[in-house]
Order: structure tokens, then sequence, then C-alpha cells
């Protein structure tokens, strides 16, 4: 689900997606808002589905993404920052495995253990060591091993097959979870105290990941309790 949204794949591939659709998120050649799924025009071999504030992605079955929507941003990754209200290829993209989706950026883990991501960087979300936006994707330097990703708001980490956390971007709030508070991180940094991580998950400012032996461990922004620490502090 995004901001307004959402969308599901269907066993046979196709796309369907549902609610706001100011900036053409829905897919479906239109602006209106739908109360009921609509077709997503132009997929039909999609394996997994992700969604922005008012954009969308569907990654395929041959490794190749598809994005529409906003496009601000470059969101979309197809080398423009024009609204698609019908999906776009993103560029150069051949062989993604997984993806992540933010407010306004998206990361796909490379069959090959590689990160790329594109759209908005004002925070170092991209991690490509600058605060540029990207309307093509960029690869993250020093990321060869990832398995999985997630993205919040301005924020982005990656989970290796090793088990170790790696984030960048805003930290604020401490989103980075190396126990200090920083301007925009534009590479990638270590999760200090996660070790044999098996899953990890994020939202708006926080993350969390599950550790080997069911233990679960959570950073970031926790102004309603959302780290689950019986504070919100």
């Amino acid at each position: 689900a995004g901001d307004g949204h959402g969308c599901a794949v269907r066993a046979s591939g196709a796309v369907l997606c549902w609610g706001r659709n100011t900036q053409g998120q829905l897919g479906d050649g239109t602006y209106t808002g739908r109360v009921t799924p609509t077709a997503v025009i132009g997929v039909s071999s999609a394996a997994e589905v992700v969604t922005g504030s008012g954009f969308s992605c569907a990654r395929l079955t041959t490794g190749a993404v598809q994005c529409w929507g906003d496009n601000g941003r470059g969101q979309l990754g197809d080398g423009t920052f024009s609204v698609r209200t019908t999906p776009v290829l993103v560029a150069g993209l051949l062989d993604a495995v997984a993806l992540a989706a933010g407010v306004s950026h998206t990361c796909a883990v490379r069959a090959a253990g590689g990160v790329a991501c594109w759209g908005r960087n004002d925070q170092g979300q991209l991690g490509d060591g600058t605060t540029t936006n990207r309307s093509a994707p960029v690869d993250v330097p020093g990321i060869a091993d990832a398995s999985q990703m997630t993205a919040g708001a301005a924020h982005s980490c990656s989970l290796s097959s090793t088990g170790v956390v790696r984030c960048w971007g805003s930290n604020t709030l401490g989103q980075m979870g190396n126990g200090i508070f920083l301007g925009p991180q534009t590479a990638p940094i270590a999760v200090g105290a996660i070790v044999g991580a098996t899953f990890i998950t994020g939202s708006s400012n926080h993350t969390c990941a599950i550790v080997s032996g069911a233990r679960l461990w959570c950073w970031g922004d926790n102004s309603t309790g959302q780290l689950g620490r019986g504070t919100e502090i």
C-alpha cells in the first residue's frame, strides 16, 4: 500500500491497483480515483509490486522493472521527470530480484547482490554519495551481497546474505542505527548492533530487523512508541 492507494499482483502476473489516482499511480491511463481494483495497463508478468507516495513499481519475472505515476523527482527511473499514467520501463535495469519503495524513491536488489536506487535524493537516500535526484538507477557503492531492501520516507536499508544491515539517507531521528544523529548519510553504513539478521522492514522514519534467535531489533523515530520499547523517547 502507498499513501492513498494499493496494488496487488495476481497469480497470472497482472497487477491491479485502486484508490487515489491524482498522479496516475493506478496505471490505468487516467487520473480517476478507483474504489474497486483496476488493471494496470501493459503489465502481464509481475512478480512483485511496491508503492510510494504517488507512484507504483512492478518487478517482472524477467528482472526488468516498470513504474508509473508521479515522477517529479525521477522516481519512475525512466530517465525523465514526466508523470506517467501507464507503466514505463526503468532504464537499464534488467536483473532486479527485489524492490523497496520509499515516499519518493525506489531501490532494487540486483541478481549479483548489488543495489541500485533512483528518485529523490535530498537526504542521500539513494546512497550514491550525493544529494542529487536521479531519474535513472544509480548503483550504491560498497554493497555486493544484498538479499533484501527496505525504504522509509528518506532513508534506505539493505540486508546482506551474511545478516549485516546497512542504511543510508536521513538520520535526524536515528534511522542509521549507529548511536548518533547526523545530517544526511549519503553512503551506506552498518547498523552496529545487528548481527545475524534474517529479515528487515521499514516505515517512514524507523526500521526493524528480525535477528537469529527470534529477536526483534528496531531503531529510529520513537515519537509514538513505534520501537516497542515501552517509551516514546
